[in-house]
């Protein structure tokens, strides 16, 4: 049965870049998204990213604000998808984090580890691998310019 799929993303603008998980297709090509997930019933889309940071990054974040939505669809290894993305800026509690050059993180949804890195916002245009959901660099871009400006 097909469905819409409600989930929360974070950005965590810094010194001009963002973090992103690097993940892989299953034919082994390689894909970026920022840390986040699944909007559980009855769960507001800030309740959601704060719980999916903690799952994910162990982590606690402050002042998440909602910088936009996406509507994502798309097909992942032969299937169709399609999500409703609330995209969020938010802080992390530890400053601290913001000194690593990777965070480690742990996807239970795929049960799988990855690494979370920072992408320069400048980088944007000649990234060479796909970074999801579909929109999410325009939207980037978007919040850059204004906080710029």
């Amino acid at each position: 049965m097909h469905r819409i799929r409600p989930t929360a993303i974070c950005l965590f603008l810094n010194q001009g870049r963002f973090l992103v998980s690097e993940q892989y297709q299953a034919d082994g090509s390689r894909f970026y998204r920022p840390v986040g997930g699944g909007i559980e019933f009855g769960e507001s889309s800030k309740g959601a990213l704060r719980r999916e940071i903690r799952e994910e990054l162990g982590v606690e974040i402050v002042a998440p604000r909602l910088l936009g939505v996406i509507e994502n669809r798309f097909t992942h290894e032969g299937e169709m998808g399609h999500e409703i993305v609330f995209v969020y800026d938010a802080r992390f509690a530890d400053a601290r984090l913001y000194d690593r050059e990777t965070l480690a993180g742990y996807d239970d949804a795929i049960d799988a580890q990855f690494g979370a890195v920072w992408l320069p916002l400048r980088a944007l245009d000649e990234w060479p691998y796909p970074i999801y959901p579909q929109g999410l660099n325009d939207l980037v871009k978007g919040v850059a310019d204004q906080e710029a400006g």
